[in-house]
Protein backbone atom coordinates (compact mmCIF):
# COMPACT_ATOMS: atom_id res chain seq x y z
CA UNK A 1 0.00 0.00 0.00
CA UNK A 2 1.41 3.37 -0.99
CA UNK A 3 1.80 6.24 1.44
CA UNK A 4 -1.03 8.10 -0.33
CA UNK A 5 -3.36 5.08 -0.06
CA UNK A 6 -2.52 4.65 3.62
CA UNK A 7 -3.15 8.34 4.31
CA UNK A 8 -6.52 8.28 2.46
CA UNK A 9 -7.62 5.17 4.31
CA UNK A 10 -6.82 6.70 7.72
CA UNK A 11 -8.60 9.97 6.85
CA UNK A 12 -11.58 8.05 5.48
CA UNK A 13 -11.94 6.05 8.70
CA UNK A 14 -11.93 9.23 10.78
CA UNK A 15 -14.43 10.88 8.41
CA UNK A 16 -16.78 7.86 8.57
CA UNK A 17 -16.92 7.92 12.37
CA UNK A 18 -18.54 11.35 12.17
CA UNK A 19 -20.47 11.31 8.88
CA UNK A 20 -21.50 7.73 8.07
CA UNK A 21 -24.83 6.14 8.91
CA UNK A 22 -25.87 2.50 9.17
CA UNK A 23 -27.88 1.32 6.15
CA UNK A 24 -29.92 -1.88 5.76
CA UNK A 25 -30.62 -3.72 2.53
CA UNK A 26 -34.35 -4.53 2.34
CA UNK A 27 -34.61 -6.44 -0.97
CA UNK A 28 -32.76 -9.06 -2.96
CA UNK A 29 -30.44 -11.82 -1.86
CA UNK A 30 -28.63 -9.50 0.57
CA UNK A 31 -31.82 -8.52 2.46
CA UNK A 32 -31.10 -7.90 6.13
CA UNK A 33 -27.43 -7.05 5.58
CA UNK A 34 -26.17 -3.79 7.02
CA UNK A 35 -23.34 -1.54 5.91
CA UNK A 36 -21.96 1.90 6.62
CA UNK A 37 -22.33 4.73 4.11
CA UNK A 38 -22.32 8.51 3.80
CA UNK A 39 -25.36 10.04 2.08
CA UNK A 40 -25.02 13.52 0.64
CA UNK A 41 -28.46 14.91 -0.05
CA UNK A 42 -29.01 16.72 -3.30
CA UNK A 43 -31.80 18.98 -4.47
CA UNK A 44 -35.29 17.58 -4.90
CA UNK A 45 -35.92 16.01 -8.31
CA UNK A 46 -39.20 15.99 -10.14
CA UNK A 47 -40.44 12.72 -11.62
CA UNK A 48 -43.01 13.14 -14.39
CA UNK A 49 -45.30 10.26 -15.22
CA UNK A 50 -48.73 9.34 -16.47
CA UNK A 51 -50.33 10.15 -13.13
CA UNK A 52 -48.72 13.56 -12.74
CA UNK A 53 -45.47 14.97 -11.42
CA UNK A 54 -43.92 13.97 -8.12
CA UNK A 55 -41.11 15.77 -6.30
CA UNK A 56 -38.96 13.66 -4.00
CA UNK A 57 -35.56 13.66 -2.37
CA UNK A 58 -32.55 12.27 -4.16
CA UNK A 59 -29.19 11.47 -2.62
CA UNK A 60 -25.76 10.20 -3.50
CA UNK A 61 -24.50 7.43 -1.24
CA UNK A 62 -20.75 6.97 -0.80
CA UNK A 63 -19.49 3.63 0.50
CA UNK A 64 -15.89 2.68 1.30
CA UNK A 65 -14.40 -0.36 -0.40
CA UNK A 66 -15.29 -3.17 -0.28
CA UNK A 67 -18.87 -2.08 -0.98
CA UNK A 68 -21.91 -4.36 -0.83
CA UNK A 69 -23.23 -5.52 -4.19
CA UNK A 70 -26.01 -2.95 -4.55
CA UNK A 71 -27.80 -3.06 -7.89
CA UNK A 72 -30.28 -0.81 -9.68
CA UNK A 73 -33.78 -1.31 -8.23
CA UNK A 74 -32.69 -2.58 -4.80
CA UNK A 75 -34.48 -1.08 -1.81
CA UNK A 76 -32.44 0.06 1.18
CA UNK A 77 -33.16 1.87 4.43
CA UNK A 78 -31.12 4.64 6.02
CA UNK A 79 -31.40 8.05 7.63
CA UNK A 80 -34.91 7.10 8.79
CA UNK A 81 -36.24 6.70 5.22
CA UNK A 82 -36.57 4.06 2.53
CA UNK A 83 -34.61 4.47 -0.71
CA UNK A 84 -34.33 2.81 -4.12
CA UNK A 85 -31.04 2.52 -6.01
CA UNK A 86 -31.76 4.24 -9.34
CA UNK A 87 -28.36 4.28 -11.00
CA UNK A 88 -25.49 1.95 -11.65
CA UNK A 89 -22.56 2.19 -9.27
CA UNK A 90 -19.88 4.76 -10.06
CA UNK A 91 -16.70 2.83 -9.35
CA UNK A 92 -13.65 4.95 -10.11
CA UNK A 93 -10.48 2.98 -9.37
CA UNK A 94 -8.69 6.18 -8.35
CA UNK A 95 -11.22 6.83 -5.59
CA UNK A 96 -11.40 4.80 -2.37
CA UNK A 97 -15.18 5.26 -2.25
CA UNK A 98 -17.91 3.89 -4.52
CA UNK A 99 -20.87 6.11 -5.38
CA UNK A 100 -24.54 5.09 -5.77
CA UNK A 101 -27.51 7.27 -6.73
CA UNK A 102 -30.68 6.85 -4.63
CA UNK A 103 -34.19 8.27 -4.64
CA UNK A 104 -36.54 8.33 -1.66
CA UNK A 105 -39.50 5.96 -1.80
CA UNK A 106 -42.74 7.64 -0.79
CA UNK A 107 -46.14 6.21 0.09
CA UNK A 108 -47.10 6.76 -3.58
CA UNK A 109 -44.79 3.87 -4.51
CA UNK A 110 -46.56 1.37 -2.27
Amino acid sequence: MSLADLSMSRCSAAYNVVHSDTWTILSGSLAGSTFSGDAQTESVISLDGDIGSDAREKTTLYIDRPAPLLERGMVISGKGMTWRVIGDKDDNAANDRIKFELVQISSKDA
